[in-house]
């Protein structure tokens, strides 16, 4: 649902202390259910994020046939049984990953299943999957443009055990095919032609994979994993914990850095389990802010000014981009953010929309071919509404900058829940939300 009312931001003083506990990781949370759906027994996942995504993820593996009782504390998949599409479509919404996710388990079910989405949803890549599935011997049935959904899965055993892959849109289709590679007879065997998009997420896949007890092996090549191999395993249920979010814990990271003289603690958030965006702190780091990590989290405390990097490499943390793009505003000197072009094919076109709402607000930033070029400069505190494009990340972006700038509303805030439902609330530890009309 969304909301067609601006939502006002506050300007936050300076020296602003809280403490905000950030939901569990959104990519965590998808690959534990697609495993929990596969593995023999009761699993229990604990901490798993409760966003459009995963509910609609969640929704989506029990239309397949597993019993899903979503929990506010405590998700529980009775997992293992024989999994069947029944001629059904199923909608997940927004989610690009559900989306992958699910094509692939679709293939581990007997009978068909469409997959479909919301109109965002059909226009993001889907033909690399459709020719993975195809390669291992499984019917993909496009319903309209073959690049894209709708599609029609025909599940069954995979007949190839060995894939040849070369460069994908995204790791995500990779990723899927390794959840659901042990629970077929002859596991899979990936052999990469080139390095891999994302591969931290990858990496992220493979710990998730054997944090479940499969022994997936790698082999190296030219910097990156050019072997991977999943093989076949009955899978057990697990007691889960998710860790929080990065990409989530990052905005406020990015609200520390450019709010001078602030505290930020964030319970439970550890920067080195493996969450792709986690490598954004250090550059946060390099900018001024001190990160003391701590057994039970880490606290920031924000510089009095923050300096400019020269250039930021997003390649191996994408999704980190809107948010450190922002904290580019208030640098020094000017920032250039490459390793973007994956950016091109998410919920918006983070590389336009980045560049478009951050200019709207009254910032020098400009979009050279997938590169961002961030000037700083003193913004207005105009009274400014910026869109959000239907993009979590874009609307989260806008708010933080908010929080330095003042005078900003974000539209259509309701998007959010895509990741991170409770996000206004938190925001609100910043600074209180002024009245209607009057966020200069």
């Amino acid at each position: 649902m969304t909301s067609a009312v601006a939502r006002p931001v506050g300007r936050a003083e300076s020296g602003v202390d809280v403490s905000i506990r950030v939901p569990g990781s959104k990519s965590v949370s998808c690959r534990a259910l697609v495993l929990a759906a596969l593995a023999r027994g009761t699993s229990e996942l604990g901490g798993l994020l409760r966003g459009e995504d995963t509910d609609a993820l969640a929704a989506a593996i029990a239309s397949l046939g597993v019993p899903v009782r979503l929990g506010e504390d405590e998700t529980v998949m009775e997992g293992g049984g024989p999994l069947s599409g029944g001629g059904q479509t199923v909608h997940v919404g927004h989610g690009g990953a559900p989306a992958r996710f699910l094509l692939a388990l679709a293939s581990a079910a007997e009978g068909d299943t469409t997959i479909d989405g919301s109109s965002r949803l059909r226009e993001r890549p889907m033909g690399d999957m459709s020719s993975l599935l195809a390669a291992l011997g499984i019917d993909v049935d496009p319903l309209g443009d073959a690049e894209h959904l709708p599609l029609r899965v025909r599940g069954g055993h995979w007949k190839q055990r060995v894939l040849e892959v070369g460069e994908t849109a995204s790791s995500q289709f990779l990723s899927a095919l390794m959840l659901v590679a042990p629970s077929m007879p002859d596991g899979l065997e990936l052999r990469l032609r080139a390095a891999p998009t994302s591969a931290p997420y990858l990496a992220l896949t493979i710990a998730e994979l054997r944090r479940w007890g499969v022994e997936v092996q790698t082999g190296y090549g030219d910097g990156y994993a050019a072997r991977i191999t999943v093989p076949h395993t009955p899978l057990q249920a697990q007691r889960r914990a998710i860790p929080p979010d990065a990409s989530s814990a990052l905005f406020w990271g990015v609200a520390a850095t450019i709010l001078p003289g602030s505290c930020v603690r964030l319970p439970g958030v550890s920067l080195d389990d493996g969450q792709p965006d986690a490598a954004a702190f250090s550059v946060l780091e390099e900018m001024g802010l001190q990160v003391s990590p701590q057994a039970g989290g880490v606290t920031l405390a924000g510089p009095q000014a923050v300096r400019s990097v020269g250039r930021i490499d997003c390649d191996r943390m994408p999704d980190a981009a809107p948010a450190l793009a922002v904290a580019c505003l208030f640098a020094d000197a000017p920032t250039q953010l490459t390793g973007l072009s994956t950016l091109r094919h998410k919920e918006s076109d983070r590389v336009a929309t980045v560049a478009g709402e951050l200019s709207r607000a009254g910032g020098d930033v400009a979009a050279v071919e997938d590169d961002l070029i961030v000037r700083p400069g003193i913004l207005p505190d105009t009274p400014v509404t910026l869109e959000t494009w239907d993009d979590h990340r874009i609307a989260m972006a806008g708010a933080v900058l908010g929080l330095r700038r003042g005078g900003v509303s974000i539209s259509d805030p309701d998007c959010v829940a895509k990741s991170y439902p409770d996000f206004w609330r938190d925001l609100l530890a910043f600074a209180p939300e002024p009245p209607t009309g009057d966020t200069a």
